[in-house]
């Protein structure tokens, strides 16, 4: 009798239990080199806005797939668009927007990294988990930054894949199912050339296969002073490149109705093994 009881509890706790799997690093992004840094690089990049590119961890089959965005949008620059993703040798992703040649001086330095220079740039990292796996994003390292480094997160938990990002406002983000993770100070990410890499650890619980970073954005519609961590501010202006993200696999929770079936259906299936055997011994 005990030992159908133990198998009882196990069987209910198979439908409710989740908790990490692995925890791994996603670096080493493909893609090709970059047509940055003349004038004679206008077309190529025009022609490669919403490129993509691909980070590989070991330990883990997991990749994730990164694309570059800008609030470039609109005349007061409040929609989003996509954007060029560049990679830079020993230092990270980049990103070089619409308005490189409106103002937004994108081709030098430090504008051609992920910044909040007149244009706010964010970087989405999209997982490609199986079925039922998430992803708690634990730490983002820049390989390079430049007079300060302040970044926003965000995570999407909606159901299934967000909304296109095109021309959405951050409102109209957030109605859409993403939310803000943090803001994260530059006393975090270190704010010193000289001692790159530099990591910021997020602290957060969120878990998603879907997760936007970008330099710090100042919006009152992102304002929230429970998730600031440290002193973020848009002056002076934040300029980095992401080297790498880390994060841990978890197991998504089912919903409790879809895991009391389950742990019924288990606990149904042992009872009638258990009288099955009983009419066998009675035979």
């Amino acid at each position: 009798m005990v030992r159908w009881k133990r198998m009882a509890m196990v069987a209910a706790a198979l439908g409710l239990c989740a908790g990490p799997v692995a925890a791994a690093t996603w670096t080493n992004w493909s893609g090709g080199t970059n047509c940055l840094g003349s004038s004679s690089c206008d077309s190529a990049i025009t022609g490669n806005f919403g490129n993509s590119r691909t980070g590989t961890a070991s330990g883990t089959s997991i990749t994730v797939t990164a694309s570059a965005w800008s609030f470039t949008g609109s005349s007061s620059n409040t929609t989003l668009e996509n954007a060029y993703l560049s990679l830079w040798s020993g230092s990270g992703l980049g990103v070089t927007n619409r308005d490189y040649n409106s103002g937004d001086p994108e081709l030098s330095s430090p504008n051609h990294a992920l910044d909040n220079a007149n244009r706010v740039d964010y970087i989405l990292f999209n997982f490609n988990s199986p079925t039922g796996t998430l992803v708690n994003l634990t730490s983002v390292t820049a390989g390079w930054v430049d007079s300060d480094a302040d970044i926003t997160v965000l995570a999407y938990m909606g159901t299934g894949a967000p909304p296109a990002l095109g021309n959405k406002t951050r409102s109209q983000l957030l109605s859409d199912g993403w939310q803000l993770v943090g803001h994260y100070g530059c006393s975090n990410l270190g704010c010193n050339s000289a001692a790159e890499p530099q990591t910021v650890t997020l602290g957060t619980t969120v878990s998603s296969n879907y997760w936007l970073i970008g330099a710090y954005d100042s919006s009152s519609t992102l304002a929230n002073a429970s998730k600031t961590t440290g002193s973020p501010n848009a002056s002076p202006y934040d300029y980095l490149k992401i080297a790498s993200i880390s994060g841990t696999e978890t197991k998504r929770v089912p919903e409790p109705g879809s895991a009391a079936l389950f742990g019924g259906a288990m606990l149904a299936g042992l009872l009638a093994l258990r009288r099955s055997r009983g009419r066998l011994s009675r035979g």
